[in-house]
């Protein structure tokens, strides 16, 4: 582009009104040739970019039309317009793509953390059971009872069951289970010096 139009650089020219036109900067220097076809990319297209000017002969004001020139100019600058287009769609066809590919590959392990949270919640100390057997108390229910009974009867110090809502719950005293773990934190440290 910049090999058609150097020739016009600076060139003005006026018309029968008076109006004076300038030869666009476009595509008149290389430097000016790749800053306008890098705005181009950005989408801040100059539909006059690609223009031309020429100088009034002598002091007549006809102007000469170098309209092979033009058109020229005109369709390498809309060829490229458009290539860049297709450019970025093809790109942006190819990022999506792979984006859903990706997604794709990873719905089964989706699927399987949604529906292993799923079991998680479903299983939990209290079991669930559908309408005619959550009537029915569960294993863990019996559990948590005797281990009440127990903590009453006082024959397993440091832990302490209490009824709720959803069934007995299971709780340690925390200052035993402090203490108890200190106690194995301990043990591990001596361990470790041993070795």
């Amino acid at each position: 582009m910049t090999w058609i139009y150097h020739n016009y650089a600076g060139l003005k020219s006026k018309s029968a009104a008076g109006r004076e036109n300038t030869q666009p900067e476009s595509f008149t220097t290389s430097l000016n040739s790749i800053f306008t076809l890098f705005w181009v990319v950005l989408g801040q297209i100059d539909p006059n970019a690609a223009n031309v000017v020429t100088a009034n002969i002598g002091s007549s004001v006809t102007t000469k039309y170098h309209w092979f020139t033009k058109c020229v100019g005109y369709f390498l600058y809309v060829f490229y317009c458009i290539l860049i287009q297709i450019a970025f769609t093809n790109i942006l066809i190819a990022v999506v793509t792979t984006i859903f590919q990706k997604v794709i590959d990873n719905a089964d392990v989706e699927w399987k953390l949604a529906r292993t949270q799923v079991y998680i919640n479903f299983m939990q100390d209290t079991t669930k059971m559908p309408s005619p057997f959550n009537l029915i108390p569960c294993a863990q229910d019996f559990r948590n009872f005797t281990q009440w009974l127990r903590e009453i009867t006082g024959k397993e110090e440091g832990v302490r069951v209490r009824f709720t809502k959803t069934g007995f719950k299971y709780e340690f005293d925390e200052k035993r289970t402090t203490e108890e773990t200190v106690k194995y934190q301990v043990n591990v440290f001596k361990t470790i010096e041993w070795l």
